[in-house]
Order: structure tokens, then sequence, then C-alpha cells
């Protein structure tokens, strides 16, 4: 059961960071399609393209700690369990009112926090810690 829940741990990351990645790139090309030739909105532009580069490269993050997590790398849960939390603390905490929460992802903190629970309660589950150390000790032989 142990296995069952990681893999679909895995094919979860997999599947977000694949539409998160289309959809950033999807942003780039409307962005650079419809950028205008004028000088005076040229940094503007440019700190738009860096920053959805930079979120674009972000999103290889979850694709990474899936393949770690598939081969069941204790790094790769180590790093899925801290990503999670990073995710869940903020919005929990603008949810409750704590921060202000300026994007279009506000309706959706809730949602957003219950899946990093999920996702923390399959990797702090101790029939899936087991897993990485069995795969540990098997190396080790």
């Amino acid at each position: 059961m142990a296995r069952i829940a990681l893999y679909a741990l895995v094919a979860m990351l997999i599947s977000l960071s694949t539409w998160a990645i289309a959809d950033r790139s999807a942003f780039l090309y409307q962005l650079w399609r419809n950028a205008s030739d004028s000088s005076s909105s040229e940094v503007l532009l440019d700190l738009r393209v860096m920053s959805a580069l930079s979120a674009l490269l972000l999103n290889f993050v979850p694709l990474g700690l899936a393949i770690g997590l598939y081969q069941r790398a204790n790094w790769a849960r180590t790093l899925a369990i801290v990503l999670a939390l990073s995710i869940l603390v903020p919005s929990v905490l603008s949810e409750i009112g704590i921060l202000r929460d300026p994007t279009p992802m506000k309706p959706y903190n809730w949602l957003i926090a219950g899946i990093c629970s999920v996702v923390l309660l399959v990797l702090i589950n101790p029939e899936v810690k087991s897993l990485f150390q069995r795969k540990k000790r098997n190396s080790q032989i």
C-alpha cells in the first residue's frame, strides 16, 4: 500500500510539473508575441521575461523530485517534504489573514494546503519511510 501511495505521489508531481511547464511556456510565448517595440516598456518587458523564465525553470524542481522519489532516493523525500512545507505554510497563513496574498491563486489556497497536507502525510508515513530505508540498506550490501 505504501508503494502505491508513493507512486501516486510521483504521478501527481509529474503531472503538476508538466502542467506548470506547459502553462509557463504558453505565457512566455504570448509575452514574446505581444511584445511592443517601444523602448519605454523595454525594461518592464525584460523583467517580465526574466521572471517568467525563472518560474519556468523552477517548475522543473517537482519533476526532478518525482524522478528521485520513483528511484526511492532519500534526498528526494527530504526535499519533497521541505517543498510541501514551503508551499503549505504561506497558503494557510494567507488564508487566515496573517499574510496578504496578491496572487490570483487566493481562491485555491485551501485546495493547495490540502494537497500539500496529503503529500506530507504520504511522505511522513512510517511505511513509506521504510521504503527509502530499505532501498538504502540494499544498496550497501
